[in-house]
């Protein structure tokens, strides 16, 4: 592992990453709606010009070594991460049944597949109810049509303005590091990736949610959002080795981003640390494919410092 590189590649991330948000609020009105975008746009695009910065200008050597190209990645691909996302969310609902409704596990809360409760809920939060009037979109009017509208603008916005989020952390996060630190194993790799991945991703989260600091569970948060970020960086970096490009581990995060919420819709009386996707219920399903991956693909496991895009 070139050590040198990987701290190279994390202090410009972090830089590069400030002054992304920072920068825009110079010529940006604090009410403007783009600032925030604008500041997004450039934090999770960060990794991939500090790797710019570090293979182009400093090492002079291609990006095609850290999987920045559509070269392997087939339509066969881009619709199994599209499908992935949502068996995720599947799984979750079905664990949470379990040690919620049938167990009573304190935190899982229950799922209720009761449509009209889940959609007297929906229409009953603020938020949503500002989306649909802003936009002047008329909401459905029954909890199926609902659902499927969400899944399809989802999966639409997923894969296309949503992987434009993504595959810019991608190029560093199981681009950049996860070639520089393969030799570390399947585990060890993505233990360190997900680790720093998480810890990158709190300045974003704290600049987004002003009110952040206020929040009494606030380190409890960012405990579950180390610990989320650690337990899926396993599945992504299989799918990335496995189609030797980013843009597959991109296009699962976009489109599970995108439909996520979904869960909600069935999920009454849980704690959102526990009892979510992105929750401890999320992360045990995330450990458990990669318990999977180990069982069943030994090769890949074993093979794994050896791998490159």
């Amino acid at each position: 592992m070139n050590t040198k590189k990987v701290l190279w590649f994390l202090i410009l991330a972090l830089i590069l990453g400030w002054l992304s948000l920072w920068l825009p609020t110079l010529f940006m009105a604090e009410g403007d709606m783009l600032r925030p975008m604008v500041q997004l746009l450039g934090y999770v695009w960060s990794p991939a010009l500090a790797v710019l910065i570090i293979q182009r200008l400093i090492y002079k050597e291609s990006m095609a070594r850290y999987g920045w190209n559509r070269k392997y990645f087939s339509f066969r691909w881009i619709g199994l991460t599209m499908i992935m996302p949502i068996l995720l969310c599947l799984a979750t609902l079905g664990l949470i049944l379990v040690l919620g409704n049938l167990v009573h596990i304190p935190g899982f809360g229950e799922v209720i597949l009761d449509s009209y409760h889940s959609f007297e809920f929906y229409c009953m939060n603020p938020a949503i109810d500002f989306m649909w009037n802003e936009f002047g979109i008329a909401m459905p009017s029954d909890i199926f049509g609902l659902l499927m509208t969400i899944l399809v603008v989802g999966l639409i916005a997923g894969t296309t303005f949503g992987l434009l989020l993504t595959t810019g952390q991608e190029v560093g996060w199981r681009g950049f590091m996860l070639a520089e630190t393969r030799k570390l194993g399947f585990i060890g790799s993505n233990f360190v990736i997900g680790g720093l991945w998480g810890l990158w991703q709190i300045p974003m989260a704290l600049y987004l949610d002003g009110n952040a600091f206020l929040n009494p569970e606030i380190v409890y948060e960012f405990l579950a959002l180390i610990g989320y970020s650690i337990a899926i960086s396993f599945p992504l970096a299989w799918l990335a080795v496995k189609t030797r490009s980013i843009y597959a581990p991109a296009t699962f995060i976009a489109v599970f981003n995108n439909i996520g919420g979904l869960c909600l819709f069935f999920l009454y009386g849980g704690n959102p640390l526990i009892a979510s996707p992105t929750g401890l219920a999320g992360m045990a399903i995330l450990l458990l494919i990669t318990l999977l991956i180990i069982r069943f693909d030994k090769k890949f496991v074993e093979d794994y410092p050896h791998h490159f895009f």
